[in-house]
C-alpha cells in the first residue's frame, strides 16, 4: 500500500462515451465544499477526487492534506445523505473502521512514555496486566506469555480476520464475554511473536488493556491522552447499534447485501469504533508525525519505535502500516465506509473517509494512490493555514 501502481484500462469506444456522460452528469449533480485556503490549482484536486466519485459511484467523500503541518488542502464531494440530498461537509463526521487502531497505539505509546506500562509486559494469567479477568485455567502455556508490543503488531499468534474473525463470530454479546468465549474455545495457532496475522480481536483487547491502566473507559482515556492535546476533542466513539445518527454523522450505504447498521462500533471501540471528520483527525496526525511545525506530543525515540517493525515482520509496526520511504498510514474498511491515514516522508499528511464500500477489488488500491494522482497534479501548493 501507499506506493505508486501504473494503471492501464483498455475500453471500448461506445463504453468511453457513455462513461464520458454519464461521469458528467454525477459530477454536475455533486456537490462540493472546502475548507482551508483557496489557491489557483484547486481545481486540479477536485477533479481528481471527484473522479474517484464518479468512477466507484460513492455517495460522498471527504478529504484532508497538510503540509508540513499547514492545511492546504480540505475538500468534501457528494452527499452525506443521498437520499435525501444534504451534502457532505468537511466538518461531516464518518466511522474509521480500523484506522482506529492508530488512535489505540497513539494512547499506548503515550502510556509507555509516562512509565505507567511497558508495552513488553505479559497480558493474560496471574502475572499479566489484565490478570484472570477472562478466565484462569486456559493461560497456561504460549497464551500466559503474549505481551502488549506483540499484540500491537498482530503477532500474538492466532484470532487473526483471514478466517472466522472472532470479533464478527460473537457480535451480539458484550465485550467481556466476547473476549472470554474466544479466549477460552479459540486456541493459538503459531507461537507468539512467530507469525503475522492481522487481528481486530488484538486491538479489541489491547482496548481493555487501556482501561485496566488508566481506570477510565477506554474512549475516556484516549480522548484524554491523545485528542484533547492533538486539539480534536469531539472525535467519539460511534453509537451503539439501534442509537439515533448523530446530526454531524453521514448516513452509511452498503454495498449488495451489506448492512451498515448491524455494526456495533461501541463494541469495536479500540479497533474500529472511532468517528471524526479528516480535519480533526488530521490534527491529531500532525501531532504525531516527528516533522513539521507542529510540536509533537511524543519524543522522536517513541515515535521510531511505534513506526519500525522487527526486520521478520517490516511492514506492519505498532498500529501502522509501514514502508521502505519512511511512510506510515492505515487503511479502514467495513461496511459503509472506507479510510485511510497516512503520514509521508514529503512533509503531506492526509486522511481519506467515504460513507461507503465498493465492493470493487480495484478500490483499496485507488483509494491509496487517489492523494498521490493530487501531489502529482498541483505544482504550487499554498502556504496553508496554522492549526
Amino acid at each position: 500500500m501507499l506506493r505508486r501502481i501504473p494503471a492501464v484500462t483498455v475500453l471500448a469506444l461506445t463504453s468511453i462515451v457513455v462513461f464520458a456522460f454519464a461521469s458528467r452528469a454525477q459530477s454536475q449533480a455533486s456537490p462540493t465544499s472546502h475548507a482551508g485556503p483557496d489557491f489557483p490549482e484547486r481545481g486540479k484536486a477536485d477533479s481528481i477526487v471527484r473522479a474517484l466519485v464518479d468512477r466507484f459511484g460513492l455517495p460522498g467523500i471527504s478529504v484532508a492534506l497538510t503540509r508540513d503541518d499547514r492545511l492546504v488542502y480540505a475538500a468534501a464531494i457528494g452527499w452525506a445523505d443521498r437520499g435525501k440530498h444534504v451534502p457532505m461537509a468537511t466538518t461531516t463526521r464518518m466511522r474509521l473502521a480500523s484506522v482506529s487502531k492508530p488512535l489505540t497505539s497513539l494512547a499506548l505509546m503515550t502510556l509507555a512514555e509516562r512509565k505507567r506500562i511497558s508495552l513488553d509486559t505479559v497480558v493474560f494469567g496471574p502475572t499479566g496486566v489484565l490478570g484472570v479477568e477472562y478466565g484462569e485455567p486456559m493461560f497456561a502455556g504460549a497464551k500466559a506469555s503474549i505481551t502488549v508490543r506483540q499484540l500491537m503488531q498482530h503477532l500474538e499468534g492466532g484470532w487473526g480476520n483471514q478466517r472466522n474473525d472472532p470479533v464478527f463470530a460473537f457480535y451480539d454479546m458484550t465485550q467481556r464475554a466476547l473476549i472470554a468465549r474466544t479466549l477460552r474455545e479459540r486456541p493459538l495457532e503459531s507461537r507468539p511473536g512467530s507469525v503475522q496475522a492481522y487481528s481486530n480481536f488484538g486491538y479489541l483487547v489491547l482496548g481493555r488493556v487501556i482501561e485496566r491502566v488508566t481506570g477510565q473507559r477506554y474512549e475516556d482515556a484516549v480522548r484524554a491522552l491523545v485528542l484533547q492535546p492533538s486539539g480534536a476533542p469531539e472525535i467519539r466513539i460511534g453509537a451503539p447499534r439501534g442509537a439515533p445518527r448523530a446530526p454531524d454523522e453521514a448516513v452509511y450505504d452498503g454495498s449488495g447485501r451489506e448492512d451498515p447498521y448491524m455494526l456495533r462500533p461501541d463494541l469495536m471501540d479500540a479497533h474500529g469504533g472511532w468517528v471524526a471528520n479528516p480535519l480533526e483527525l488530521l490534527r491529531v496526525m500532525d501531532r504525531y508525525d516527528g516533522g513539521g511545525g507542529v510540536p509533537d506530543l511524543l519524543p522522536p525515540e517513541r515515535l521510531r519505535e511505534m513506526t519500525t517493525g522487527d526486520s521478520r515482520f517490516s511492514v506492519y509496526a505498532l498500529g501502522w502500516a509501514v514502508n521502505r520511504s519512511g511512510n506510515w498510514f492505515h487503511q479502514g474498511s467495513m461496511p459503509g465506509t472506507a479510510s485511510m491515514i497516512a503520514r509521508t516522508s514529503r512533509g503531506f499528511n492526509w486522511v481519506i473517509i467515504t460513507n461507503t464500500r465498493p465492493a470493487s477489488a480495484d478500490f483499496s488500491s485507488a483509494l491509496d494512490q487517489l492523494m498521490w494522482k493530487v501531489l502529482d497534479a498541483v505544482r504550487a501548493w499554498p502556504e496553508g493555514e496554522s492549526w
